[in-house]
């Protein structure tokens, strides 16, 4: 085939890989929107419930998250080698691994109404969270083990499935959000106590849901259950590469909690500009993760079949369509600054403001798309120790100071904190 063929070829192959990650990811934004609106239609105080909980549980969930992401290369590799039984350790592995992450973030999670206290957070809405937090808590088990099973699912180049079990997952969501906060039915209205209830039985929803494919899908019908016992060099491994992920996903979401912390010193109009940037920022570093996975797959697979060209290949249109993403969506938030932030807010001022954070928002759209896409195909190369060093220099060493310097020394904007968010993501290239 010529080169122009061979490009197109991987083009489609990584579309088909990202078209259901992205979508999956959006649906997992979905479920935090609906939650919120539902949220809103309780009280004003049970929006802040949510908001003051949800931060704090990205941070501890999203590096459990990432240490189970040491699957993904351990599986892709086993695959393009034709290894079937090094994936099944690696599933059986991570399973048990996955669990053990599940305590830790349970734990943490129940501590989080003291440590809210601790910080002379408003009563009311820790007392609110008292009956959300154990839902929340127990959400942590379906959901790591739900994670582990979709890292396998798509380390094999299967990720259609995950459409269908996103649609039942936001269904079931809605379902319970409205049923359950508001009461009906034989149920009396349990409020934001109700929402996590909701969070929790769409988590057991999608863990059902994904077990049913792994079970039902002819490629693994034999190959995801009945799995061998825990195997500790596996483990090892898992561990080597994914513990520099979750430190990785960690320092990222720890790094946007505080920049909220702070523009939160600014006023209510300058938190509400910030959280409508942030949606919009979220949809497109959604659809970067999804390359990026799509990308690590591909990588992953070449690797393990010692194809060095389409090793290459792959990284290179992975890399070439985060960056392609990054500016399509660079250029929408620019020009369209405007019409984006009237959708979400009435107020002009609100909305200008909003505005403001978009335009920084659309300079660090490449460099976000394109850091997500080459870090998947790192993890693909299995090193995820680069990844690590960059974000720790680039946030706590650069920009979340020059942020800091630019919004409380140098001026009384809040933006300033988004221009050092920017080059903390420059400083990732």
């Amino acid at each position: 085939m010529s080169a122009p063929h061979h490009v197109r070829h991987e083009v489609a192959a990584l579309a088909r890989l990202a078209v259901p990650l992205i979508f999956a990811r959006l649906g997992q934004t979905l479920l935090y929107v609906v939650d919120t609106v539902v949220a809103g239609s309780i009280s004003p105080q049970a929006v802040a419930a949510l908001g003051s909980i949800g931060a704090a549980y990205l941070v501890v969930f999203s590096a459990a998250f990432g240490v189970l992401l040491g699957l993904d290369p351990l599986v892709s590799n086993a695959v393009g080698r034709g290894d079937p039984a090094e994936a099944r350790a690696g599933l059986a592995t991570a399973r048990r691994i996955a669990l053990v992450l599940a305590v830790l973030v349970a734990s943490a999670v129940l501590a989080l109404p003291t440590v809210l206290r601790l910080f002379n957070q408003p009563e009311e809405v820790v007392v609110l969270l008292e009956g959300y937090v154990p839902f929340l808590a127990a959400m942590a088990f379906p959901a790591l083990l739900f994670h582990v099973d979709a890292t396998f699912l798509t380390a094999h180049g299967h990720t259609r499935p995950l459409i269908g079990i996103v649609v039942v997952a936001n269904a079931t969501n809605l379902v319970l959000d409205l049923w359950l906060a508001h009461g009906g039915v034989g149920v009396p209205a349990l409020g934001v106590a109700g929402i996590g209830a909701a969070s929790l039985g769409c988590a057991l929803a999608e863990f059902g849901a994904m077990r049913w494919v792994l079970r039902r899908t002819g490629a693994f019908g034999g190959l995801a259950h009945d799995l061998p016992p825990f195997d500790r060099p596996v483990a090892r491994r898992i561990l080597r590469t994914g513990g520099p992920v979750g430190f990785q996903y960690g320092l990222e979401t720890s790094g946007f909690l505080v920049v909220t912390l702070l523009v939160g010193l600014k006023g209510t109009t300058a938190l509400a500009g910030h959280q409508i940037a942030m949606n919009f920022a979220g949809i497109v570093f959604a659809i970067a993760l999804g390359l990026g996975g799509a990308a690590g797959v591909r990588v992953g697979q070449a690797r393990g079949r010692r194809d060095r060209v389409a090793l290459r290949l792959s990284g290179a249109c992975g890399f070439g369509l985060g960056a392609g993403a990054g500016l399509a969506f660079a250029v929408l938030a620019w020009f369209g600054r405007d019409a984006i932030a009237a959708l979400y807010a009435d107020d002009p001022v609100t909305a200008a403001m909003a505005a403001r954070f978009l335009a920084v928002a659309a300079v660090w759209q490449v460099a976000d798309a394109t850091q997500a896409s080459g870090f998947g195909i790192l993890r693909g190369l299995d090193d995820t120790r680069v990844p690590v060093t960059f974000n720790l220099v680039a946030y706590a060493g650069v920009g979340l100071p020059f942020g800091y310097w630019l919004a409380f020394v140098a001026s009384d904007d809040p933006v300033g904190l988004w221009w050092g968010l920017s080059l903390s993501l420059a400083a990732h290239q």
